[in-house]
């Protein structure tokens, strides 16, 4: 529900440490997310930086030991890393599932929030995340 958008300018500044035949990269990549809070569907567009610390093998003979098929070893490409996996992995071990004002330093409009079904009172107020699906009824 909150990502980067397509095109969005992202700024990734980072440090590149040797490590024998193996190089640590440590990356904050940081720009400007875009997405709607589960709660009161306001528009979120907050700055979001992920810190990223990953190691990329020079050879394969880099990491010893039992090799785990279903983890795959980053490694440098002709003199360039990638970290756009790593990047995708940071985002989806900490951006929220689903995002809502509070995550953001911001508050929810109280007015915008739906109550919960049987809670409305008198009035008859269609919940907005739920409306679309009234054509299939």
């Amino acid at each position: 529900m909150i990502a980067i958008p397509e095109g969005g300018e992202v700024t990734v500044d980072t440090n590149l440490r040797p490590l024998g035949d193996a190089v640590l990269a440590e990356a904050s990549v940081s720009a400007r997310m875009k997405g709607k809070c589960s709660r009161c569907l306001k528009e979120l567009n907050p700055m979001y930086t992920l810190d990223i610390s990953t190691v990329f093998a020079a050879d394969e003979d880099f990491i010893q030991g039992e090799e785990d098929e279903d983890e795959e070893v980053s490694m440098v490409e002709e003199n360039h890393i990638d970290l756009t996996q790593a990047t995708i992995d940071e985002a989806g071990l900490n951006l929220p599932f689903n995002p809502v004002c509070a995550d953001f330093g911001e508050e929810c409009d109280e007015e915008a929030v739906p109550a919960p079904d049987g809670v409305s009172g008198e009035e008859e107020r269609v919940d907005p995340r739920w409306a679309g699906l009234e054509k299939f009824l």
